[in-house]
């Protein structure tokens, strides 16, 4: 019989008890990783996503106009069944209603969502969580009537610019405006711009992705010091101190490797690619 923990992540399955949520995260496959989540907001709030290298695809039941998203250049509330799909390196803005809200998710650990689809949309769900990577890719392939996400209010070519540039060097040692220092224009200008466009200041952003960018090394089996480090902190304080802020949690309650260990009781090994969000 297989070990559980030969060169795969099928299996394992552990709970993250953060600050302000709750997660049960489970890797049902090498290449399907499966999260449930209860937030718990004590009054309503504007919650700005920015996901880095990762994709996932999400799903809720919402109670009336529970969260409110932004579509077609004005904001839509959400009720019932809905999915949302999140490409790598998107921005997603929402407002959330006070009281608990609950959402699962699920991903591909090994490749991309399936060409063309580089912008998040809603969809209306059915209530079924795929199973597998082929029912994944599926539903994204066959998904109608896409609803497009607007990930900002105000538009900026700058801003747009420089978020590009951040997206391809957020791992290097350069300082936000080093990245920028090709764009011919006022260093104030370009962060007041990338502020008003994605609700984020420009090194705030990069930090949400170096963040989400360290949690797919932990998924991976990748040890803490490791996934700092070539995320792009410089400091495992640092690393620390920002995980906590956003994530509620420390970058141990992500790891793979430590909750596989927790788990099967035994050293585990750094196999493939994983994805935990």
């Amino acid at each position: 019989m297989k070990h559980p923990i030969e060169q795969d992540h099928h299996g394992v399955s552990y709970r993250i008890d953060a600050t302000r949520y709750t997660s049960q995260v489970e890797h049902r496959s090498p290449d399907m990783i499966y999260m449930k989540r209860q937030h718990r907001y004590s009054s309503r709030i504007r919650v700005v996503d920015a996901f880095g290298p990762l994709w996932l695809v999400g799903f809720s039941d919402l109670s009336h106009d529970q969260v409110v998203v932004r579509s077609l250049k004005q904001d839509r509330a959400l009720s019932g069944r809905y999915g949302f799909f999140a490409p790598p390196f998107s921005i997603i803005n929402w407002t959330v209603e006070p009281g608990a809200l609950e959402w699962e998710a699920v991903s591909s650990v090994y490749s991309l969502p399936p060409p063309g689809l580089d912008r998040p949309f809603l969809f209306e769900w059915n209530g079924e969580i795929p199973k597998n990577h082929s029912e994944l890719q599926t539903l994204l392939c066959e998904v109608r009537n896409k609803i497009p996400i607007d990930h900002r209010a105000y538009s900026s070519s700058i801003a747009t610019e420089v978020k590009a540039l951040i997206d391809t060097r957020y791992m290097t040692d350069a300082t936000v405006s080093e990245i920028a220092s090709g764009i011919e224009c006022d260093w104030a200008h370009i962060s007041r711009d990338f502020k008003k466009t994605f609700e984020l200041a420009p090194v705030k952003y990069r930090n949400r992705i170096r963040l989400f960018s360290a949690i797919r090394l932990l998924s991976q089996g990748r040890s803490v010091t490791e996934s700092c480090f070539e995320s792009g902190f410089s400091s495992l304080t640092q690393f620390n101190l920002h995980f906590k802020e956003y994530l509620g949690t420390q970058p141990t309650s992500y790891s793979y490797k430590k909750n596989q260990s927790r788990q099967y009781g035994v050293a585990p090994r750094c196999s493939g690619e994983g994805l935990i969000t």
